[in-house]
Order: structure tokens, then sequence, then C-alpha cells
């Protein structure tokens, strides 16, 4: 069940009872009072500056059993923000205050694009659209909307009648008519136990502090173990606000935060697990005015920044990179650059300083020289339009917060006092700007537990530093390593086959200490070698005819291969 299924599940759980409290009546107002009734919450309609606003549009606040919000607005938008709030009261386990963003219209189900990625994935944003999935879903179910559109009535009738806006029924009834019904009982169904931890998972989970790097190769359980320390943590009385996950991607982060779902409902929506950059955008809205930033920070992705760079085009110092017949090729790479500076924490003014100490005794070693200075320039006003646009591109994200963090140590240490327990996956892919990051969330890591495989590292096109996993002892004094030693995944053939070749790669020498297969032995490995291309399509074509003619099907066969010209 995602997330957001599972706010439409607990939605019409509570407008069932709400309905057998109205004595079936379907109006919002109704419906509204009747879930205020089983919340033990008073609706309470305040003044634009009222201080139990904070400001914001609407509030729920638990100590005071109530749920404010402005009056004058309109009755349907009214009872909108009240089921809004509901939301919050029976999705999540604190307070909370919305401003007028919460309640924008946006398709909450579909993965963002672009720079909304970083938004999307953000925790304050998420709960922010689960609470509307909720409200809407309370107050008009899709398959009820469908079912009135069905019987004649039009959509201004509908929001008529049941006191509710017209684009809320417009979304309903599109959701209804144009997508399937979700595949989930109307109760949730019991989760499914996990697996008990294996002695090298136990002990990395229930580690008495940090820093702590663990080590945890493919199928060895590295998210079974991680969600194992949440739970180590919440047994011994840590409070799910004090805990801070962080990852790469985006997709990790998902399942992250599913997995957690799973193992602690209530501490889930609590708990801040999400990418380096989403946390950073938040952090450069909470604390941006201590860098020069005075409004909220919008995030912009990379063909933004290339159409900003395309507007200052005519006043760009451009030499080497002035392609007329294509300048956003050109643009695109000063881009990249740019790019790759942010991660390695280089402001512009030094960039152009490593350019100017540059060679140039040769003309190839000048023009080499030339090029960097050129898009130290470019770099320099690239920077000053996004600060003057009140915008950060991906880079800033990051940069930015490490630039806010070293010149404010208050902040410092209010965000270290506010994460004392701070867990990190996938550390393999972080860039070396987001291990500086967290450097300074850390402090000196007594709460720090990150994980990660040197081998696994496949982002370093992006600026991914695996490196990280190797200076993880110089970074944090005292720091301890340990390693999962059972895979799961794979037979003792194919464990003993990396078992030796693994221990050489490059990348991680010396720190492989091998696995412990848990699977039933499997077929043998076969290693071969071929001159040419032909060569070795010929012989995996060979093979497959071979395992064909001994009974597996082609359907069960596969090739896996590194490249795709392969």
């Amino acid at each position: 069940m995602d997330a957001f299924a599972a706010a439409r599940t607990r939605a019409r759980h509570w407008r069932a009872l709400a309905l057998g409290k109205s004595g079936g009546n379907e109006h919002a107002q109704a419906l509204v009072k009747a879930a205020l009734e089983l919340a033990g919450l008073s609706a309470c309609a305040v003044e634009e500056d009222d201080a139990n606003l904070c400001g914001s549009e609407a509030a729920l606040d638990r100590d005071a059993k109530a749920i404010f919000h402005k009056s004058g607005v309109p009755d349907a938008l009214a009872n909108f923000e009240i089921a809004h709030e509901l939301g919050h009261f029976w999705m999540d386990g604190e307070s909370a205050t919305c401003d007028e963003d919460s309640f924008a219209s946006v398709d909450e189900e579909a993965l963002p694009f672009g720079a909304y990625r970083v938004e999307g994935y953000a925790p304050k944003q998420r709960r922010e659209c689960q609470a509307n999935v909720f409200a809407r879903t309370f107050l008009l179910p899709e398959e009820a909307a469908r079912d009135l559109y069905l019987a004649g009535e039009s959509v201004p009738s509908i929001a008529r009648r049941l006191q509710l806006e017209e684009r809320l029924v417009l979304e309903q009834l599109m959701r209804g008519t144009l997508l399937p019904p979700d595949a989930l009982p109307e109760a949730p169904s019991p989760p499914k136990p996990l697996p008990p931890l294996d002695d090298s998972q136990r002990a990395a989970a229930h580690a008495h502090e940090g820093p702590l790097l663990l080590e945890a190769g493919p199928g060895t359980g590295k998210t079974r173990t991680l969600v194992a320390r949440v739970e180590h943590l919440l047994e011994k009385e840590v409070d799910a606000k004090n805990i801070l996950i962080l990852t790469f991607s985006n997709k990790a982060a998902e399942e992250l935060r599913e997995r957690i779902a799973l193992a602690s409902p209530e501490a889930a929506t609590q708990i801040w697990a999400g990418t380096f950059h989403a946390f950073g955008l938040e952090l450069l809205r909470r604390y941006g005015e201590r860098i020069g930033f005075s409004g909220q920070v919008r995030p912009i992705d990379t063909n933004e920044s290339l159409a900003l760079l395309e507007q200052l085009l005519p006043d760009l110092p451009l030499d080497h990179y002035l392609a007329l017949h294509e300048p956003s090729q050109s643009l695109n790479d000063i881009l990249k650059a740019i790019s790759r500076a942010k991660d390695e924490l280089v402001t512009a003014a030094r960039y152009r300083e490593l350019g100017e100490a540059m060679p140039q005794d040769s003309e190839e070693q000048l023009v080499a020289r030339q090029k960097v200075i050129e898009i130290a320039e470019v770099y320099e006003r690239y920077q000053a339009e996004l600060g003057k646009r009140e915008v950060a591109d991906f880079g800033d994200l990051i940069m930015r917060c490490c630039e806010l963090l070293s010149g404010s140590d208050d902040v410092k240490t209010d965000l270290q006092n506010e994460y004392p327990h701070i867990l990190v996956d996938e550390f393999q892919d972080v860039n070396r700007a987001s291990a500086v990051f967290l450097r300074h969330l850390a402090g000196k890591g007594k709460g720090l537990w990150v994980v990660g495989d040197v081998r696994q590292s496949i982002y370093r096109f992006r600026g991914a530093s695996p490196d990280n996993l190797v200076l993880f002892d110089e970074d944090y004094e005292g720091a301890k390593r340990l390693a999962l030693e059972i895979n799961y995944r794979s037979s003792p053939q194919i464990v003993g086959a990396f078992a030796k070749f693994g221990s050489g790669i490059a990348a991680g020498k010396g720190s492989f200490a091998g696995w412990r297969a848990f699977s039933p032995a499997g077929a043998a490995v076969d290693y071969n070698a071929a001159d040419t291309f032909d060569a070795e399509a010929d012989g995996i074509a060979d093979l497959i005819r071979q395992h064909h003619a001994n009974g597996t099907a082609f359907a069960n066969q596969v090739i896996l291969c590194r490249a795709h010209n392969m």
C-alpha cells in the first residue's frame, strides 16, 4: 500500500463513521461536524491575524483540541481546510500549521518532474499532499463522484448540493472515471512480519552509538537493517521527530518511507526521511535569510538553469565557449562544469583562482587555462542571477547549506539538537559536498549511522564520491566499521565467484571480508573469454540454445550487459 492509497483508505474509514454519526447526511458541513466529534476536536473560525493561526491558513492544535481556520472564507473552502487538518490529526503524529500552498490543487499521485522532484519528496510536502488526498476522499470519494455524475448530476450541481468546491468535485470525478480503483481492501491488511535479523544485522542495528559505517553488499539486507535501526531507536524511547534519514536517490527514499511505515506506522510520519537535496531545500527555506534569501526559495532544474544562461548569453564573456550555430550545447558544457564545481564546494572565486594558477607554458596549456577562467566568469554571473531571482539549482541545495552552516554556529547547534540521530543510506553515492553537509549536521557523529558499499557506486558521472567511505575514519574521530556477513540473494557459487573477483576491485581493495550465502547451492558459474564481440555473441547464443535444450525456457533466461552497446 503506497502512502496515498493508505490516505484514501483511512479517509473512507472515517467517512463511514462520520456518515453513521450524521445519520447518512453526505453534506460536507455535516460530515465535518461529525468527524470533529469523533476526533474530540472543535473547529474555531478566527481572524486572519489571530495568534492561533501562526500566520497560516489553518492550524491543528492538539493541545487545545482545536482546528483553527480563517473566518470569512467560503464555506466550501472552510470544509476542505478542516478536513485537511483532520487528515493531519488521524495520519500524523504532530500538530500542523498549513499555509495557502498546503491546500493547492496538485497531482499528488504522479511523481513530480524536474525541480519539483525535490519538493515532492520532501516529507513535509508529502504530508500536505497526503492530507489533501485524505480531505478530498473524505468529503467525496471518487466512486461517489462518478456515480452522481452518471446519475445525471453536473459538476456545479454536485458542488452546490454538497457544499464543495467545484475543482474538488472535478478532481474526484476525473479520478473516478479515468483511473482504476485502488486494488485494496477497505481495511488495511496486517503487515507481514519481517524476517529475523542475523547476527551481523543485529550487531549493526543495535550498535550503542556512532559514528558507525556499515558496509553492506548487494543482497545482504541493508534496508532491513536500517529499518531495524529505526525500530531499535524507538524502543530506546528516542522521539521519532529526533530521527533524520538521508539518502541519495528519490527511489531509495520512497522505499525507506514505505518500509518504515510498515514497521512503525505512527512514527513514520514524524521521522524526516528524504534526500539530501530535499532536506537542503527545507533548511534554505527555514534559514535562508542568513545567506541573502529574503523569500521562499524555489529550486530550479537543469532546463531552467540552461534557459537562464541563454537569457544572459548576450552579456556573457564567451570566447572559447561561443558557438553561435548551437549556443545551448556550449552552455550545457559550462553548466556541467559549474555543477561539478558545486559538488566539490568550489565557488566561482575559487574556480577563477584555480584557473589562474594553471600553467601556461604551451599553447595547449594556455587554452586550457583560458577556458577555465571563462567558465569562472560565467559561473560568477550565473550565481548572481540565481540570487537575484531567489532560486537555487540542485548544486546550491547542498552548497548553500554548507555556506549557511559554516557561518551560523547557532543554526548548526539547533539542528544537531533537533536531529541527534542521523541515518544515511547509499553513502557510496553521496557527493563530497553532501558529505561535508552531513559533517555539519552530525557534529562529532555520536548519533551517526551510515550504510554503503564502495563497489555499488554507480553515480560517479553525477558527482558521487565513493571516497567518502574511504575517508569516513578521517572525517569522524573514533569511527567504527561493521559489515553484513550473509548474502540472501545469490547462490553459494555466485557469492564465491564474487569473493574471488571482488576482493581485487581497486575501489574497495582490502575491505572485502567475504560473505556467507544463505541460499542453497545452484548451478556452477562459467567464466569464458572471447576475442571479439562476434565471438562473444556466438558463445552466448550457443549457451542459450544449450540451456533451452536442457529444459530451461527462453523466457527464463536473461542476459545482463554492462553497456547498451554490448
